[in-house]
């Protein structure tokens, strides 16, 4: 398909995700390695994926239209594939967060899909020509911009019925060493999330978070904001001078959480 981009409305299956995250505050390398260690959890296995390098930058308009929608829209480089997705409508359930996410190969066609469904202004410019150049050039055309990259190193673990081994996961496990790409430095620092997959698991994926906070009492605690807002908190105060006392080179020390989770609340970022 070439020539002028089509303006014709396509829906996008749209999908719900429900997790909980947990942020290890300190001696982060040591804890993520003993939790890529473990095989088991409650009266749960867990069954080991490859690691996975994730590149991720995230666009928006630079009056922040997206954001203030509670919109967020990337490009994602996973292995060998490019993705487009937005996550949107963010809500608390219990301990965790509810949200609603949109993935898209990277092409032409997805870039049309997704502009409409945001409601963004796209330029009349044949595919082709378009698509010959990066996301971040690409973007810039219909007047978004690069807001944050960021690096992720996973772990991922199937959470799995004992009694029923065979069936379909019941649950994701990722252990994350995160690094925000920023202007003049880096900064890192571990997260586990656990992602329901099973229709009505969400109240057993609160008790494994509970244990997991229970194993690590100090180490381990819940974390109710997602990397992307965590890193335009980051950003914000290394620009202020908030947080150079709370790193460790390029990691954060355990009092920085407090510093981000006061930061996020007060909508300073």
């Amino acid at each position: 398909m070439d020539g002028a981009l089509t303006h014709k409305r396509v829906e996008i299956p749209r999908l719900f995700e429900s997790e909980i995250a947990l942020v290890i505050r300190d001696n982060g390398e040591h804890i993520a390695k003993e939790l890529a260690g473990i095989t088991s959890i409650l009266e749960y296995d867990l069954k080991s994926r490859p690691p996975q390098e994730i590149h991720d930058i995230y666009y928006d308009t630079k009056q922040g239209s997206l954001r203030n929608k509670q919109i967020n829209l990337r490009v994602r480089k996973i292995d060998n594939a490019l993705l487009l997705s937005s996550k949107s409508n963010p809500r608390r359930i219990g301990k965790g967060t509810r949200r609603e996410e949109m993935e898209l190969p990277w092409s032409p066609q997805s870039l049309v899909q997704m502009t409409q469904d945001l409601k963004l202004r796209m330029p009349r410019v044949g595919i082709s020509q378009l698509f010959a150049t990066t996301p971040s050039k690409i973007f810039a055309t219909i007047g978004l911009y690069m807001i944050q990259e960021r690096i992720t190193k996973r772990e991922t673990r199937e959470i799995n019925s004992r009694a029923k081994p065979q069936s379909s996961p019941l649950a994701e496990l990722a252990i994350d060493e995160v690094t925000f790409l920023l202007e003049e430095s880096k900064v890192r620092f571990f997260e586990v999330e656990i992602e329901a997959k099973a229709a009505g698991f969400f109240p057993r994926v609160q008790e494994i978070a509970d244990a997991l906070v229970s194993f690590y009492p100090g180490f381990v605690e819940e974390w109710i904001h997602g990397k992307f807002v965590t890193g335009l908190a980051i950003r914000r105060l290394l620009k202020t001078g908030g947080l150079r006392a709370y790193l460790d080179h390029d990691r954060l020390r355990p009092e920085a959480f407090h510093l981000i989770d006061q930061s996020i609340r007060l909508g300073r970022f």
